[in-house]
């Protein structure tokens, strides 16, 4: 997941990622993003739990 982010952060495109790693799927690269959200959000809600 950190290695797919970070070519983004590197400004890949969807397409050099798909063409550098054929085996990924859209679905996969979509999933990596939905996972990383999740852990965002959850942290976020976290540390507003802790100022309470």
């Amino acid at each position: 997941m950190e290695f797919i982010l970070g070519l983004f952060a590197l400004c890949w495109t969807e397409q050099q990622v798909k063409e550098s790693y054929p085996t990924l799927s859209a679905p996969a690269i979509q999933a990596v993003f939905a996972f990383a959200a999740g852990i965002r959000k959850y942290h976020k809600l976290k540390k507003a739990r802790n100022r309470i």
